[in-house]
């Protein structure tokens, strides 16, 4: 044997890591193609006549107990068990409650209170409507959450049933005890608080 000469061992040595490196280049591009959406795979959700509107939801943020306001829901035509929930500024009827966890689903505007001691909590019975979601409930037994003089949190004191403000009795709103229902109520209801509490 020749002194500069590889033997077969050698030369696979000198290989073999070049051949492995090639491998994962090639594994990495493959699984960017299958993760970049295609053009087609994009038009196909992008595409709003590709989702119907079925419902409104009420949706309740579970590390706060807020309610965060009604959002449409959509599901896809062509594929199954494919649904979007988008925040809806118009008041529509509501026909289910979910619970939502995470900060996206806040938005930039959001920023609800999270539980925490009050300086002081007052309970009030008053005729709550929650505008945009088009329900009220007529006796709502609620608890006001001071802080610093001022209403930080209006909590549902009891589990509590709203019904359309149209009088059809057709769908009603459910919404568990603890629910902060701040944002969501009408000047009205946030008047007549004021003047329940004394303020």
């Amino acid at each position: 044997m020749e002194p500069d000469s590889l033997s077969l061992d050698d030369l696979w040595r000198t290989v073999r890591p070049h051949i492995a490196a090639q491998r994962k280049e090639k594994e990495a591009a493959a699984i960017k193609r299958t993760a970049e959406p295609s053009s087609d795979t994009a038009a196909l959700y992008a595409n709003p006549d590709n989702w119907t509107r079925t419902r409104g939801i009420a949706l309740i943020h579970a590390e706060t107990q807020t309610l965060l306001g009604n959002f449409d829901e959509f599901i896809h035509n062509s594929v199954p068990n494919c649904r979007r929930l988008l925040r809806s500024e118009r008041p529509c009827l509501v026909a289910a409650t979910e619970q939502v966890s995470g900060n996206w689903w806040l938005g930039v505007d959001r920023r609800p209170e999270p539980k925490q001691v009050w300086h002081e909590r007052r309970p009030a019975i008053l005729h709550l409507h929650l505008d945009k979601l088009k329900v009220h409930s007529p006796a709502c037994e609620v608890v006001a959450c001071l802080s610093y003089g001022g209403i930080a949190r209006v909590e549902l004191a009891a589990d509590t049933t709203f019904a359309q403000e149209d009088g059809k009795q057709e769908q009603l709103l459910f919404l568990p005890a603890g629910t902060n229902v701040l944002g969501e109520m009408s000047l009205d209801s946030k008047i007549n608080l004021h003047a329940e509490l004394g303020r």
